[in-house]
């Protein structure tokens, strides 16, 4: 099934709600310093490409976000997909999408720290082609962490 992709506001109250819910899913499976998540105001940055996913009726049922770095390599955030939309490949699709909108920003490698726990998040990044490696950025190596990339060129 194709969802149409758009830009997002994080700040209403659709697009709220799915954040809200991709909050409490990060916090119900590691402690605080374990979840790195943007809050809504950093997903309105300049640098940040936020999009969401509707159904045919209209509903939010999947988000994602980039965040473009100054050295030329794009960082995935904040991507969900509502419990109600899994298993018919929107994470995928949503995937996709970003790596497209991280291509035309001329991004030239797409970073993410995802947690060890989730496991259908672990399984779609290798299908899709990222491959394991060391912290980047501000993050720090800790047990709650997987750092990925692929390339992007």
């Amino acid at each position: 099934m194709t969802h149409p992709f758009e830009p997002g506001d994080p700040s209403a109250p659709d697009v709220a709600a799915l954040l809200e819910s991709s909050e409490a899913h990060s916090r119900s499976l590691y402690p605080p310093e374990g979840v790195h998540l943007l809050d809504v105001s950093a997903l309105t940055g300049p640098a940040v490409i936020f999009r969401v996913a509707r159904s045919a009726a209209g509903t939010v049922e999947g988000c994602g976000a980039i965040v473009l770095e100054p050295d030329g390599s794009a960082e995935l955030k904040s991507m969900f997909v509502a419990p109600s939309a899994r298993r018919r490949g929107l994470g995928a699709s949503i995937l996709e999408h970003l790596e497209r909108q991280a291509r035309d920003a001329r991004a030239t490698v797409m970073r993410l720290e995802t947690g060890p726990l989730q496991k259908s998040a672990l399984a779609l990044y290798r299908r899709s082609g990222y491959r394991v490696r060391g912290p980047f950025g501000s993050y720090r190596e800790d047990q709650y962490s997987i750092f990925m990339e692929k390339d992007l060129t």
